[in-house]
């Protein structure tokens, strides 16, 4: 009986001693961790528990809780719930775009093609939708209808065409188009008011302006390829005077008649094409008037259209400046942004000044 209990006393005296031997510190808690319980070792490290374990893990800079699969952005850490509500959702169905393909346009994100063109205007003429679409003064027209010709009278697209003396000219121009000399005349005086009054563009008293067809516009201005809408004309009637000594002429001398001056605009203009293209040719009148010997094409065609802007602008036709600008022509488009440029802020009179300055005479 005694040595088995002497057997016994020697044996918790062993397994204590084996215990004290063999025990480690948790890295995070700093107990104990006994013999013949169950630890984790990572990198040489001993952790008692998985918790403490977790403890190790990177920390998501947003819920604060370590995680296993962490994801990096910008500089920030993130567990896999937090990332998938940081990633940028889709603007019209608001499905995250974590880990999948996405557009982004204007700085605006559509998880899918569909979604995206639920946002675009439609074609207006087949009224389909499609990414790309060509835009020509706020209107929309697909890959396809873009092809189509181009009128000639305000610029825009149409699947119903005419030819009118070599023109093309849609529909909607042929039925609402400025065709009336009288009409013409109206809208012509209304503008030609308009300059004097707003801009202080004062131009020839009683300037007659006719409404030709492009045969006869090509005829004026003596050009077969010539596609102008407008037209300034001055024309001079060229006399001589023969001086004679008896029956022998001794002398021819060349005598100019006063200028006249006249405007020709396009038939089938919509209205507010006829107005700027109005504008334009009475401006070539003030600088015909004003600055003669300013003979410079890319400038005075740059005047021209910069007052015709200014007046698109009066008649809330702003988008037709954007021809204008986006004008390649190195003439109309370049001198258009070159006189506009001049503008500080002033409008026609920084114009005006910078006029003086430059070709005073």
């Amino acid at each position: 009986m005694r040595s088995n209990l002497k057997i016994i006393v020697l044996s918790l005296l062993f397994i204590a001693f084996y215990q004290f031997l063999w025990s480690v510190d948790c890295e995070i808690c700093k107990n104990k961790i006994k013999a013949g319980v169950s630890f984790y070792r990572v990198k040489s490290k001993t952790y008692c528990s998985k918790k403490c374990l977790r403890k190790t893990l990177p920390k998501c800079s947003v819920c604060k809780k370590h995680s296993d699969k962490i994801y990096r952005k910008e500089g920030k850490e993130y567990c896999k719930p937090c990332i998938i509500a940081a990633a940028p959702k889709c603007s019209i169905c608001k499905v995250t775009t974590f880990g999948k393909s996405f557009l982004k346009k204007e700085n605006t994100i559509y998880c899918t093609e569909k979604c995206y063109l639920t946002t675009i205007a439609e074609c207006v003429l087949c009224k389909k939708k499609e990414l790309g679409m060509s835009k020509i003064e706020n209107t929309h027209y697909c890959s396809k209808c873009i092809k189509l010709p181009q009128c000639n009278s305000c610029s825009l697209i149409s699947n119903e065409q005419m030819q009118l003396d070599g023109r093309q000219i849609c529909t909607s121009c042929l039925t609402y188009g400025i065709q009336s000399q009288n009409d013409a005349y109206k809208i012509y005086i209304e503008v030609k008011e308009l300059l004097k009054s707003k801009f202080n563009i004062e131009t020839t008293v009683g300037l007659p302006m006719k409404i030709v067809d492009m045969d006869e516009m090509k005829r004026i201005k003596e050009d077969n390829n010539s596609q102008e809408r407008g037209l300034y004309h001055v024309s001079r009637l060229i006399r001589h005077k023969v001086i004679k000594q008896g029956d022998v002429i001794i002398k021819r001398e060349k005598i100019e008649t006063k200028a006249t001056r006249n405007i020709y605009i396009l038939t089938y203009l919509p209205k507010r094409d006829f107005i700027k293209v109005a504008a334009h040719e009475l401006m070539h009148d003030w600088v015909a008037l004003n600055y003669p010997k300013l003979k410079e094409e890319k400038i005075c065609e740059g005047l021209s259209e910069y007052l015709s802007s200014l007046v698109n602008i009066h008649y809330g036709n702003d988008k037709l400046n954007l021809r204008m600008e986006k004008n390649k022509n190195p003439i109309y488009g370049g001198g258009y942004r070159f006189i506009k440029l001049k503008d500080k802020g002033g409008g026609i009179v920084d114009i005006k000044n910078w006029l003086q300055k430059t070709y005073n005479q």
